[in-house]
């Protein structure tokens, strides 16, 4: 963790003050890093290599840490019982379960709009200058400008699961009716292809280049959607889990190295492993547990995965290249999301039971132990730009 902090008491005179407090009228954020420089009188620079973006489920709020501090807590944002955060255009986003769709300024950590966009929303992801929401209920997908503006709003008579963009298209899941359906932006939003017996109960998705990849609840096998041809096919994971699922798993572009997506298996205590140039299946990883998020390192060398269930105290550390489980280790009480840092040097864990952020760093030995840890209320997804 890389921290500057630069303080200035006294900003009066020379030109250069003068210049930065007629340029910043307003707190500017550059980039990944955070730097935020208020020109109120002083200039307070802060570069920190991880801002992060914690949801704390019951307390209906999004804390932000930095550096193992909590320096702001942003709230009014609706049911934080399942929200995820996303950063796009220089602003944060949140979707609440209850479905507020909320844009942020990560530079002050104001709200600048919220906007209702269903009773149950569940994902989003971007067009360039659009926002795409998929609903539980009603059963919808909905298109709104960066304003908040709604567009579109698109029928489906289904729970909508796994929104993914590429280019103009977008692709989602409707988990009731078992299909996939694909809108196409430079149409007008309009619904341009349907997979209709897709697979049983999709409920989760990736998109790695144009192959847009979902998952089934109800059967071992990945759907696979070439998002340029719109040609689609199925690659099947073997023979069904039979284990009562306690916390469905979720699969994303945060699971992936350069040549493998690593996805959570679904009632079974596996990894399956979907090889990127192929799209083929390239092997299992047994696991002690039911797995709900892997995650990987952004060196891609590593893979950690947390659990529900019997293990769900507990998170594994796995070797990318030889899928071998480096290792399991107590870390917390229900270990609800994990996160690598940006230089993949800590782990960060939310500990629910526990209502701490924990971070996590590699001892010499190879065990990931407890390096320090914070306290927030009813911890859940942990978030950085």
């Amino acid at each position: 963790m890389i921290e500057l902090r630069e303080q200035m008491s006294r900003c009066t005179g020379n030109g250069l003050m003068a210049w930065i407090r007629s340029v910043f009228a307003k707190p500017v954020v550059f980039g990944i890093l955070g730097v935020t420089l208020l020109a109120s009188g002083c200039v307070h620079q802060t570069i920190t290599a991880d801002a992060l973006y914690v949801v704390q489920r019951d307390a209906k709020k999004i804390a932000v840490v930095e550096n193992n501090r909590l320096v702001s807590e942003i709230s009014n944002i609706g049911d934080m019982s399942h929200a995820t955060v996303k950063f796009h255009a220089g602003k944060a986003w949140v979707i609440s379960r209850d479905g507020m769709l909320s844009r942020i300024d990560p530079g002050t950590r104001v709200v600048e709009k919220s906007v209702k966009v269903g009773d149950s929303g569940i994902g989003f992801t971007f067009f360039p200058k659009h926002v795409i929401v998929a609903n539980y209920m009603p059963q919808t997908v909905v298109v709104l400008d960066l304003d908040l503006r709604v567009i579109k709003t698109i029928s489906t008579g289904s729970r909508n699961v796994g929104i993914k963009v590429w280019g103009d298209r977008a692709a989602f899941a409707l988990m009731d009716k078992d299909e996939v359906w694909v809108v196409d932006a430079a149409k007008e939003f309009s619904v341009t292809k349907q997979i209709e017996k897709a697979g049983v109960m999709p409920f989760d998705a990736l998109v790695n280049d144009k192959n847009y990849v979902v998952g089934f609840f109800n059967e071992n096998k990945l759907g696979i959607l070439n998002l340029d041809s719109l040609q689609w096919d199925t690659r099947s994971l073997g023979g069904e889990g039979g284990e009562t699922v306690l916390k469905v798993p979720h699969f994303g572009t945060w699971g992936i190295t350069s040549d493998t997506a690593f996805v959570p298996g679904v009632k079974e205590r596996k990894l399956n492993l979907l090889a990127l140039d192929t799209l083929k299946p390239a092997g299992v990883i047994d696991l002690p547990g039911l797995p709900v998020f892997a995650v990987v390192s952004p060196d891609k060398t590593l893979v950690a995965v947390n659990y529900s269930g019997d293990q769900e105290n507990s998170v594994s550390v796995v070797d990318a290249k030889t899928r071998k489980i480096l290792g399991t280790w107590p870390v917390g009480r229900r270990i609800m999301h994990l996160r690598f840092s940006q230089d993949g040097g800590s782990l960060f864990v939310s500990s629910y039971f526990e209502n701490k952020i924990k971070t996590l760093k590699p001892e010499k030995t190879g065990v990931w132990s407890v390096a320090s840890d914070l306290n927030i209320d009813s911890p859940s997804g942990i978030f950085y730009q």
